[in-house]
């Protein structure tokens, strides 16, 4: 074949340059079928480990997981609730201090408060933390 055939011929046919032209963006349009997303390993999540950590500080197995939202959400909530049951803690002995039944009725029903709600705080977490992203999603509107 000699080098002026090899330039008669043209991509589709013809020998216009942009019916070749056209064909290299047909050719870079062509998508594959499996993207990296689709073949990359399923990342682990969950599991003891992460419960683990969580358990010890809240939100700490959600982060080790890569879910930070999730992660601020349960550490916020366990910090406001030991800093509520510190701050009945605290009325509940200055009221004691100053002879006080009504502060300390209130010192003690804040600080009840606080500490359910870490418990709480703490079991959901360990909970989420060991389930991963396999957690079940509650939809209000269902």
């Amino acid at each position: 074949m000699s080098i002026s055939a090899i330039q008669n011929v043209s991509f589709k046919g013809t020998n216009n340059q942009s019916d070749v032209f056209k064909g290299w963006q047909d050719y870079r349009e062509i998508k594959p079928h499996q993207t990296t997303a689709q073949t990359a390993a399923p990342k682990k999540t969950g599991g003891v480990f992460p419960a683990v950590a969580s358990y010890f500080i809240d939100g700490l197995g959600q982060d080790i997981d890569d879910r930070n939202k999730s992660a601020a959400k349960y550490f916020l909530r366990g910090l406001g609730a030991y800093a509520l049951t510190g701050i009945g803690t605290g009325l509940t002995i200055a009221a004691g201090n100053r002879c006080s039944k009504a502060g300390m009725v209130a010192g003690a029903v804040l600080g009840g408060a606080g500490l359910i709600g870490s418990v709480v705080n703490k079991l959901q977490g360990v909970k989420d933390a060991y389930q991963g992203e396999k957690a079940p999603k509650f939809d209000a509107k269902a």
